[in-house]
């Protein structure tokens, strides 16, 4: 009997040592899982590509970046075959970029990126040499010498792709600065038109000056109010003995909807315009006798407001100060 219980005493005891054993076993696993895991997030990632350039979108670049979080330390990349060297500009510095990578880089930090211009996409997928190359990279991070990275790139895949320029914020500022050039040419082309038209000698209006300058504003969109409020300021030649009492008013009758176009459109002409205080949806329109503004306010009238009426012309109830055309 008691040999028995013995027996059975030491199977549970040795049964109880293979079950400590096999968990301090599954333990150590664990921790040497969990060291390898926590290596790798800290290990630095390097990788390599050769790509389109977003600047045109017609060269190629071989690039090299550490996606990691840590810095990468002799970074060593290898390329069998070398990438060919063609007669392009931009592929001058080929066979310099396969000696410094073999060579080795001294570091490269996390985010950082190389690029070296390979040539014309054209000319290097139509080539005759090996299209295919292997690519090596080695390098060492905080943990030591990481695992050797090897793929293949190969430049046929590049044969049917799109050959796209997807832009950028440098190709934006230069499109700016041309609109820009533009405009300040267009501006010093109109202030010399205008110029030359307030120094020719003999009678000129407002009304001739607007009617040439507004040919010549077409174009210039968001310039146009800026010119106008210059022109409106700008005293221009009278005719000789002409004074302020050669100046009248017309009187315009006009439905509602006609009347505020007309007054737009007289504005944007250099014409003082005021309400008719006398007349039901009138207004009255400072102009000079002895001068086209008369038949010009009529032929804006029939073209803004065809079914408007014209008054009796003469002074209107309320003076209009400050005005400056034909000053």
């Amino acid at each position: 009997m008691g040999t028995t219980i013995a027996a059975a005493a030491a199977a549970a005891t040795l049964a109880s040592a293979l079950f400590i054993w096999f968990q301090v076993r599954e333990m150590k696993k664990q921790t040497i899982l969990q060291r390898e895991i926590a290596a790798a997030a800290a290990a630095p990632y390097i990788w390599a590509d050769v790509r389109v350039q977003t600047a045109n979108g017609w060269n190629l670049e071989f690039a090299i970046g550490n996606s990691g979080p840590t810095v990468a330390r002799n970074v060593v990349v290898t390329v069998d075959p070398p990438f060919p060297q063609t007669a392009t500009r931009e592929a001058r510095y080929v066979q310099r970029m396969h000696e410094r990578l073999e060579r080795g880089l001294p570091s490269v930090a996390p985010g950082r990126e190389y690029a070296w211009t390979l040539g014309n996409a054209a000319d290097l997928v139509n080539l005759p040499s090996p299209l295919a190359h292997t690519v090596t990279i080695d390098c060492v991070g905080p943990a030591g010498p990481t695992a050797t990275s090897q793929f293949t790139i190969d430049f046929e895949s590049f044969r049917e792709s799109v050959a796209r320029h997807d832009g950028s914020l440098r190709d934006i500022a230069k499109e700016i600065k041309a609109s820009t050039d533009r405009l300040v040419q267009e501006q010093k082309r109109q202030r010399s038109a205008l110029e030359a038209l307030t120094e020719q000698p003999g009678p000129r209006t407002f009304a001739d000056v607007a009617r040439r300058y507004a040919v010549r504003t077409d174009s210039v969109i968001g310039a146009v109010a800026v010119r106008w409020r210059r022109i409106s300021h700008t005293r221009l030649a009278r005719p000789a003995g002409e004074g302020a009492s050669q100046q009248t008013f017309m009187h315009v009758i006009a439905p509602d909807k006609q009347l505020h176009r007309l007054q737009r459109r007289l504005v944007r002409r250099g014409f003082q315009v005021g309400p008719a205080h006398r007349l039901a949806g009138g207004i009255h329109v400072r102009v000079r006798t002895g001068t086209t503004d008369e038949q010009l306010v009529r032929d804006l009238v029939a073209k803004a407001a065809p079914d408007s009426k014209f008054g009796p012309p003469g002074a209107p109830t309320v003076h209009l100060s400050d005005y400056r055309a034909g000053c």
